[in-house]
Parts: C-alpha cells; structure tokens; sequence
C-alpha cells in the first residue's frame, strides 16, 4: 500500500517559500540546519513540568517549523542536491502535538519516498567537522502553535522520526513499515501502540480502514464506549475528506493510558489521539460558502431555507467587525458547523459529520489535558468542549455566549498560522474510562 497522498505538491508550493533556517554547516556526509523553534509560553496550572525540564518552556516544534523545513527539502529538490540533511537543535526538541508529529513523518517519507531525499530531525551538537546525536526526552511536552496542553507520548514513542538516523541507509519498504507501523514486532516493541492508514478513494477503502481501526482499538484495551465514539467519528470524518475534497485521506490513531482530573478526583482513562488529513485545493468551508453565498439555485430549495437565512444575516453582522485576529476566512469554517451540508442540492440532510464530531468533543473531551482542533488553510478553530456548545436551535458560536448570530467567536477559539494547509487536518484526542 503506497503511503503517497493525493495532491501533496500543494502541501510543498504553499509552504516552500520564505524557509527561515539557514545553513550552518555542510559536513561530507550530510549538511546541518539549524532548526527554527517556536517561543511558547507553558500554563503550569494545568500540567505538570518536570524539574528538569525549565528551558522546555520556550522552545516547541510546530506545524510552522515544518514550514521551514518543507522549504529547506523543497529547495534541494529543485538544486538536484540529495545529501541528506539534518535538522538539529542544541535544546530538547518539543514536538507539538499529533498533528505535527503525524505530518512532520509524512513530509520526511514523502522527501525520501519520492525525492530521494533523506532528511532528520534532532536533538544534537555540531561543529565544522563533527556533529553528536543526542536523544529526545522519554516523555516530551506538546504545543500545537495555537495553545498549550500535555499528550501523550505514544506518537513519539511509535515514531521513525526517532530511529531513523541521516547517516544509516534504510530502504524504502521498512521506512513505509516504520511509516504504517503495522510491523507487528515494531509495534510489540514500543510501549504505547499506534495505527495509520491511507484511505483511498475505491467504494471499499474505508470500509477495510475502520475495521482495521476498530480491531486495533479493541487489541489494544479501550473500553467499548471508546471504541464506538471514535469509529462514529472516524466513520463520519474520513469520508467526507475523500468525497468533499475529491482525494484520499490519512488516519492516525494512537492509544495510551493516561490520568485525568474530574470532580476533584484523579481517575484512570484511555486516551484516544485522533489525526486525519487530506491534501486538497477545496478548504473547511469553501463548498458550503458558495453554496450559501453565490448560488443562483439557491430560492428554489425547500430543505435547510431557515438555516440558510439564519447564516445569511449572523454575516452581516460578523462582516463588521472582522480584524486581524477575525476574517472571513474564519466564518467560512464557522458555518460548517451549523449543520447544514455542502454537498449541492437541495438536501434535508447533511452536516452529520461535524455534528457527530461535536457530540463526541462534548462528551469525551477533558478540557485540562485536551486541545482539539481542525486546520484548514492559514486558519483553525480549537474544537474545544467550552467553545462548541449549541444555543437552542443547534447553532454553535464558538463563544463562552453559546450565540452564533450576534456575537463572534472567542479570541482564542479562532486561530492563525503561518503554515498552509491545502485540505483539511484534524487533530483530535479523547478521554476514556470504564464507566464511560
């Protein structure tokens, strides 16, 4: 199975530009870049830092570090220049969250897949003839660019970025192994378990992937009312990415034993970390702003007209106060979730997707440890349980308010970023126990 996604040179036009890393030094056997990390500020209140691990606070591997390192690969490409490269910071190297990890491993196996390119990131020391590897942290801290919160490490722990050395060659079918990470001795081997696959666009495809998944979920022990949850959503998410977006998909599910604070009490959970992406020209919200918004067809539907007129009349009045921090880029994502569907035609369905994704936030989300959210474009909305509650008629306003119409979002529910995503990226994690 090629791990290979559709359209993913729109990934690399539109965030090869600009890279800010430099060159330090080229050794014979590779060149060196020092790696671009990202100053974060750490809300201890929520998480616990250990000891020695106070520089931790300012230095993070985001999605817009992978910005640059996407420019740095894309340039060498263009150079006909395949020495491989590593990307080495002197601090530990924080990465983000799943998301970052999970497409950081597929802008590296695309390089190598594809390119023949052969890039590393790592923790590490260097002069002009000699460069020291050193190891990451058995349990790095994340942040996703946007806000804080502490993950688990399984997606590290279940991670080639780890392994795999600039200087050892590996050929291309026990790097797509290591990529998939179905090897079973791999998997056995690591302390937390992990599952990913590419969904294509055959009438079976997803089908086989959600029975995989739900067969990986139920070897690795998570409760039943996990397991039903996250098959909803991964049931509802991944197809719509592979018929809105005219493309195939990748899901990325990890799985780990975790302590969550509920009621003034630590109790035991699974949690569950869910990141699905697709690369494509067609945004969040782009089909149903023009389905809304320029639709010569649009008098001539039955279905949905109240809702219609209801997102019609919250844009005139969020149009005038849009700034810096709020565009209309950012309403087009917010009316997704206003279940009405994209798809065109007139449809009493539809929307069933995002609404099962919000139902699952609502009640699996623990809001001191997890940082949900979905990015498309420059822009994202934290799908966090506080900011996704519905008023009386469904509408969800991303605000503390509960009201979509007459007030806009929340300062830190709407979101910016410097890297581009072409398509849709989720990065999701919920919280199991027993009792469900």
């Amino acid at each position: 199975m090629s791990a290979i996604l559709d359209n993913t040179e729109l990934l690399i036009q539109y965030n090869r530009k600009h890279s800010k890393l430099s060159q330090v030094t080229c050794l014979s056997d590779f060149f060196i870049y020092e790696l671009n990390l990202q100053k974060v500020n750490i809300d201890k209140s929520n998480i616990a830092i250990p000891e020695d691990a106070v520089e931790r606070e300012s230095n993070a591997f985001t999605l817009e570090s992978l910005k640059d390192v996407i420019g740095v690969i894309s340039n060498n490409k263009k150079k006909g220049v395949k020495k491989p490269i590593a990307f080495v910071s002197k601090k530990p190297i924080l990465f983000s969250d799943n998301l970052t990890v999970s497409m950081t491993e597929y802008v590296l196996y695309f390089a190598y897949s594809v390119w023949g390119i052969r890039a590393y990131i790592s923790q590490g020391t260097h002069d002009k003839k000699n460069f020291e590897f050193f190891t990451y942290p058995d349990k790095p801290f994340y942040h996703n660019g946007f806000c804080l919160g502490q993950i688990e490490s399984s997606f590290l722990s279940t991670s080639f970025i780890l392994g795999w050395n600039a200087l050892t060659e590996v050929n291309s079918n026990e790097l797509e192994k290591r990529f998939f990470v179905k090897d079973l001795e791999f998997i056995e081997a690591c302390s937390d378990l992990r599952y990913k696959a590419v969904i294509g666009k055959g009438p079976w495809d997803a089908s086989i992937v959600i029975s995989e998944c739900e067969a990986f979920l139920q070897k690795s022990g998570v409760p039943e009312t996990g397991i039903n949850a996250v098959m909803d959503v991964v049931g509802e998410l991944a197809p719509n990415a592979i018929e809105h977006g005219d493309t195939n998909c990748l899901v990325d599910v990890s799985c780990t034993e975790v302590e969550i604070y509920e009621d003034e009490q630590v109790k035991k959970a699974m949690n569950i970390s869910l990141v699905i992406f697709d690369f494509s020209e067609r945004l969040l919200g782009s089909a149903l702003y023009e389905k809304i918004f320029n639709n010569d067809q649009l008098a001539s539907y039955i279905h949905k007209q109240d809702r219609i007129s209801t997102i019609r009349s919250a844009h005139e009045f969020h149009k005038e106060r849009y700034s810096k921090d709020y565009s209309e880029e950012d309403f087009q994502n917010l009316i997704v979730f206003q279940k009405i569907t994209g798809r065109k035609g007139d449809r009493a369905d539809g929307g069933l997707g995002i609404s099962t994704l919000i139902q699952r936030v609502q009640k699996y989300t623990n809001t001191n440890m997890n940082y949900c959210y979905v990015l498309s474009g420059n822009k994202a909305l934290r799908l966090d349980a506080k900011y996704t509650g519905e008023d009386a008629e469904g509408y969800i306003g991303f605000n503390k308010e509960r009201c979509f119409v007459n007030k806009i979002p929340d300062f830190d529910a709407v979101m910016g970023s410097k890297f581009y995503m072409p398509g849709v990226a989720y990065n999701l994690c919920f919280n199991f126990t027993e009792a469900g």
